[in-house]
């Protein structure tokens, strides 16, 4: 299958986005109605302030397996619930004051309030989920049950990375284990969420999830590429993002000695070994990306053939590109 011109992918992403943007408020309203107008539309503002991908991914999936996307909607905004909780409550835990070019939550509603309007999200997401299917709250659980237990253990500083020690042989890197629950798992659950909405077949359930995953980790990979190896951000502590870059070295499995040195020491040439190893790791980290999109194409194999069956091809790299906007 040869993959959509990118422009044609553009224009019919975009499409979602635009379908998106224009019914989910919608939905948010139904999903909330409990609550007064003013909640609402803050609710509103957090999930549509950003990029959608995940929702537009159940969009697209969903479509691509024969379905509606009238079937797709509720699903897509279940899913950036999570996704926008999960910002919220990221936010606080960091000390990240800013989101978006916006004071985050946390320091508008105040620590608490915002906590708690996360959890609401989070909760109600599931509850929207359990009134769809068994499937359908089950895949947000397990998304969100993820995504809570890799931001638990991920390494906090490079005390606690160095306490854990080498992942086992023939096991998943602390690196790969980071990425999935962090950004993969989320992406998974939508692309699963597209599939049980179409009312695909079990296989194509479970290559949807695969399918997605892959989008997800590669996508991480790319924001790594940006924040840990490009100009910093101001977003998260000095010890975490040291500690999260150490994780991509040992990944790579860059020396010891590169994970230990001094930021001050240079070698023979004035060049510190930190930025010799980050040199090193741009190109190792960009080949990983296109092994997991290609990863990613692969899943579709037993997917409908046709128009959106090219587009399907086309979304893998496009999605990941998304991530340069930062939003």
């Amino acid at each position: 299958m040869t993959a959509a011109p990118p422009a044609e992918f553009g224009a019919h992403w975009q499409a979602l986005k635009t379908y998106f943007d224009t019914d989910a408020p919608r939905w948010i309203a139904r999903f909330f109605a409990a609550l007064p107008p003013p909640d609402r539309a803050l609710i509103e503002r957090l999930v549509l302030e950003g990029k959608s991908a995940r929702g537009c991914l159940t969009c697209l999936v969903c479509e691509a397996l024969g379905g509606t996307l009238s079937r797709a909607l509720p699903r897509a905004v279940a899913i950036e619930c999570i996704q926008a909780a999960s910002l919220v409550h990221d936010d606080f835990i960091d000390s990240d004051a800013i989101r978006r070019e916006r004071p985050a939550l946390w320091t508008t509603l105040g620590p608490r309030r915002a906590v708690l309007l996360g959890d609401l999200m989070f909760a109600t997401a599931l509850a929207q989920g359990a009134r769809l299917s068994l499937a359908d709250v089950q895949t947000l659980a397990e998304a969100i049950a993820t995504v809570a237990a890799g931001a638990y253990h991920e390494p906090l500083d490079a005390r606690e990375l160095a306490a854990r020690g080498a992942s086992p042989p023939g096991t998943r890197t602390l690196y790969e284990r980071v990425i999935h629950c962090k950004t993969g798992a989320l992406f998974g659950a939508a692309g699963k969420l597209g599939a049980i909405a179409a009312g695909a077949e079990v296989q194509h359930v479970a290559a949807a999830y695969a399918f997605a995953t892959r989008i997800g980790e590669a996508y991480q990979m790319a924001d790594d590429a940006q924040d840990l190896l490009g100009a910093p951000d101001g977003r998260g502590s000095p010890a975490q993002k040291a500690a999260a870059l150490a994780t991509l070295r040992a990944h790579f499995a860059i020396g010891e000695s590169t994970l230990s040195a001094s930021p001050v020491q240079r070698n023979a040439h004035g060049v510190s070994p930190h930025a010799e190893s980050e040199a090193e790791l741009r190109p190792r980290l960009r080949e990983e990306v296109d092994r997991r999109l290609k990863l990613a194409r692969r899943e579709l194999s037993g997917f409908p053939a046709g128009l959106t069956g090219a587009l399907l091809h086309a979304a893998p790299a496009f999605i990941v590109n998304l991530q340069a906007l930062r939003a």
